[in-house]
């Protein structure tokens, strides 16, 4: 088993407003969550494991009743939990993990290609980034204002947009979540940054700007757009 891939699933998506976990909102007759695991299945990666809440636990494996490399594990309330607890779930040394966000849910094959690639080129935490082409400054003060103070505009030619997946070393993804649980003062955002953290440097591969992450109504839109588009080409 060279490749499984973790998604973690478990977060209640209250920012896009149906009122439903965001990775089961349906686009264009499948969820979100189903887009998700197809993408990695795509690559040949040999399984799956989507992390969950509790209560959706059965309706997730009804889903991918017919996929037997699919399997599903009782996430956390943070992400990091789900995560650990899914890699718990993993029997066996796989050599690489993926770890995708279901609310991506487009994202193309050639991006999980790329972070295949500079994994088996050695490479030990692979994130694909993107060009940052908005203008970005930082708040100079944290106070909860309508006008808030700005600092000067940061470089962006030095700024990438993070996306998922984000590919590891197996052992090192399971390392970092081990010592992260019994140190969990580290602050990190992501994966990539649990291994960061551990001494281990993140490179970026190329990403997509189809693998945007849905999070607010607009991108659900923006998403379902693009599903009509490619079925009417």
């Amino acid at each position: 088993m060279e490749t499984v891939a973790i998604i973690p699933a478990a977060g209640s998506g209250t920012r896009l407003g149906l009122g439903t976990p965001k990775a089961f909102v349906p686009l264009e007759g499948q969820t979100l969550l189903e887009r998700a695991v197809a993408g990695a299945l795509d690559v040949g990666v040999h399984r799956v494991v989507i992390a969950v809440p509790r209560d959706l636990e059965a309706r997730t494996q009804d889903l991918f009743r017919a996929q037997p490399n699919v399997h599903t594990v009782v996430g956390g309330s943070e992400r990091t939990e789900s995560v650990r607890n899914a890699l718990a779930s993993i029997e066996g040394n796989p050599s690489y993990a993926l770890v995708h966000d279901a609310a991506r849910p487009l994202t193309p094959r050639r991006v999980f290609d790329r972070v295949l690639t500079a994994l088996r080129a050695g490479h030990r935490n692979v994130v694909p980034v993107l060009p940052v082409s908005d203008t970005v400054r930082t708040l100079s003060s944290q106070q909860p204002e309508d006008v808030a103070g700005l600092s000067a505009p940061v470089e962006r030619a030095w700024l990438r947009a993070v996306q998922t997946p984000q590919g590891f070393a197996f052992k090192d993804l399971a390392d970092a979540h081990e010592r992260f649980e019994r140190d969990a003062t580290t602050n990190v955002t992501d994966d990539a940054s649990l291994l960061e953290a551990m001494g281990i440097p993140a490179v970026g591969v190329e990403g997509s700007h189809e693998a945007f992450k849905i999070t607010h109504p607009l991108d659900l839109e923006l998403a379902r757009m693009l599903c009509q588009r490619k079925e009417n080409s």
